[in-house]
């Protein structure tokens, strides 16, 4: 899930996680993740404030 650049900062990415949330609890869902790369500052700050929190997953990669 993204935000078109030039369209964030109006609070669509704040309606998405809403939407998110509401649809997952309405489906009995207790836990939602977000990934992220690790030097997204940006959007970690934004789940930060959106009441997420660091988790203990480990995430692989391979690059070809």
């Amino acid at each position: 899930m993204a935000v078109e650049p030039s369209k964030r900062r109006l609070g669509i990415g704040r309606q998405l996680v809403d939407a998110l949330e509401a649809q997952a609890r309405s489906e009995g869902i207790e836990q939602i993740y977000s990934v992220l790369l690790a030097e997204d500052e940006r959007d970690s700050t934004f789940l930060e404030k959106s009441g997420f929190s660091a988790s203990e997953l480990k995430i692989y990669a391979k690059r070809l």
